[in-house]
């Protein structure tokens, strides 16, 4: 979604801060740390996975989106544009 999707969204992702953890790691060790924390933080090992947080409260997402835009990104706009309109100021 990267590559194909998040540039139609340019201008809503530029109102988030974007950071990224990576599950598929060739290190064993870390994959499995850095699993745990995504499964404790959005209750899923799925990938993909997004979620938005308050920085004020990371331990907690404020949403949620998980899988493949099966909707060729839409359901990932539609998504985004609430998130970045309910989200902390």
């Amino acid at each position: 979604m990267e590559g194909s999707i998040f540039p139609r969204y340019a201008q809503t992702l530029d109102r988030f801060v974007e950071i990224r953890l990576h599950t598929d790691l060739p290190d064993a060790v870390k994959a499995k740390r850095f699993k745990e924390y995504q499964k404790g933080l959005v209750k899923s090992v799925g990938l993909p996975i997004y979620a938005v947080v308050d920085p004020k409260r990371p331990d907690r997402p404020l949403g949620v989106f998980q899988g493949a835009d099966k909707a060729g990104g839409r359901a990932f706009g539609e998504w985004l544009e609430k998130q970045s309109r309910t989200g902390p100021s």
